[in-house]
């Protein structure tokens, strides 16, 4: 059975209760529990919405049925999901149906109880009306970049799986980076919607209290929002990869790197909101945006993230800079970081086809991009013939690190120069052996 804590933190998963805080343990206390086998119907379209839904376990499915009686699925939804929120503010009819796929248990709020909640809270009241203004605002604006796109383009059809397998890792710039990241993505958000996780683990509340929001605005569609980002207090560095990818005890602050903007769907970091525009490349995003979630619900980022999400937000992210100007030094260590989450995740075909895209990306801005900073070009150097060793490249590893050795301005990094040395040790061997087996 669930305490009153847990009853908030399910609370707080709904949109409208954002940020109310500490009333909310009021609102939970009027929370009432309700059990459905599976299979049973829990409401039927038309029926008199009378109370919110919040799922403490099993799993239920929302759909309409079409004529002839086929049913349409809409949303799966386990916990800490919700639904059903829009009758506690009108009491309308049900717009379709939901029913449960397995044994579930659910807490119920009935609209009576929260109409007596909000007479004595009025402050909660403007703080719902807030919540509910910006939802949908940016509903409206997803809609209006939909219309628009679907009236320019209304034969557009995007296969997003089959884009995925017609994509070598190994070329960057092979000109289908769209379909690789759309396919990479869809395929990604469909494994999650079909192995999410149960719910929040034991420790939700206490990352909960190691996050704070920061405000941004979208470079696309100017919407402004909060995204959560990690206090440095918390961060405990375990271990680092020799490529640089910190292991952090607790927290990553890495899952939080990535803004997503909760009303156009663009994902971009920090080095982004420096970037300059134009209306094309504006229009263009926007177009790629409308093929991922043209036929699905936007997802939010604006809270706690898991692996799963923080994987979705640089896939997401890799697609954006498509069609924005980025360096392909930047564009290199976008994909290193997803490999990292990648190896995080257990996943070695992917973070090697990652790795394999970043040291091809880094190669290129070695070549074509200046480094004032000896440092900064001693560290890309050393990032590529680490990747190399990585990929199983160990010839080319070779020839990147004695480039770093020789190079002459080798004493201004000596953190660098000490670790190559390391790598370069290891580096020998494996060629070593190479030459070994082929004799």
């Amino acid at each position: 059975m669930l305490n009153a804590a847990d009853l908030v933190n399910l609370l707080e998963k709904v949109y409208i209760f954002k940020d109310i805080g500490y009333p909310l343990h009021g609102l939970a206390g009027k929370m009432q529990l309700s059990r459905f086998d599976k299979g049973s119907v829990i409401y039927k379209e038309g029926d008199e919405g009378s109370c919110l839904y919040l799922v403490s376990a099993g799993k239920v499915l929302v759909y309409t049925v079409l004529a002839g009686g086929r049913e349409m699925p809409i949303e799966t939804i386990e916990q800490p999901g919700f639904f059903g929120e829009m009758s506690l503010l009108d009491g309308g009819r049900r717009p379709a149906w939901a029913r449960a796929l397995e044994d579930t248990v659910c807490f119920c709020l009935y609209r009576q109880d929260f109409l007596d909640f909000l007479k004595e809270n009025l402050q909660v009241s403007l703080k719902i009306i807030e919540n509910l203004s910006r939802k949908l605002r940016q509903a409206d604006y997803r809609l209006r970049v939909l219309t628009v796109l679907g009236s320019r383009h209304p034969e557009r059809k995007v296969h997003l799986p089959d884009a995925l397998s017609g994509v070598s890792p190994d070329a960057p710039d092979s000109g289908q980076e769209d379909g690789f990241f759309e396919g990479m993505l869809e395929k990604h958000l469909e494994d999650a919607a079909q192995d999410a996780p149960a719910g929040p683990g034991k420790d939700e509340v206490e990352v909960k209290d190691m996050l704070f929001y920061k405000k941004y605005a979208c470079p696309i569609c100017e919407s402004k929002f909060d995204s959560p980002k990690v206090r440095s207090k918390y961060l405990r560095v375990q271990k680092i990869d020799n490529d640089y990818c910190k292991h952090y005890e607790t927290v990553n602050p890495l899952f939080y790197e990535i803004m997503v903007c909760p009303a156009c769907g663009f994902a971009f970091d920090e080095s982004i909101l420096n970037t300059r525009l134009s209306p094309g490349q504006k229009e263009k995003v926007k177009g790629l945006l409308a093929t991922v979630w043209r036929s699905r619900p936007l997802k939010e980022y604006g809270g706690e993230r898991s692996l799963e999400q923080a994987v979705e937000t640089f896939l997401l992210a890799l697609l954006c800079i498509e069609s924005i100007p980025v360096k392909m030094s930047k564009k290199g260590m976008l994909y290193l970081k997803a490999a990292w989450l990648f190896r995080f995740k257990g996943d070695e075909e992917k973070e090697l086809k990652y790795i394999k895209k970043a040291a091809a990306c880094l190669e290129q801005a070695y070549e074509k991009e200046d480094f004032v900073d000896p440092k900064s070009e001693l560290n890309i150097v050393y990032l590529i013939a680490i990747l190399n060793m990585r990929a199983g490249n160990n010839q080319e590893a070779t020839r990147w690190m004695e480039r770093i050795l020789r190079h002459p301005a080798k004493s201004a990094a000596t953190a660098v120069i000490n670790q190559a040395r390391e790598a370069w040790a290891e580096l020998r061997q494996r060629v070593r052996q190479e030459q070994e087996m082929k004799v």
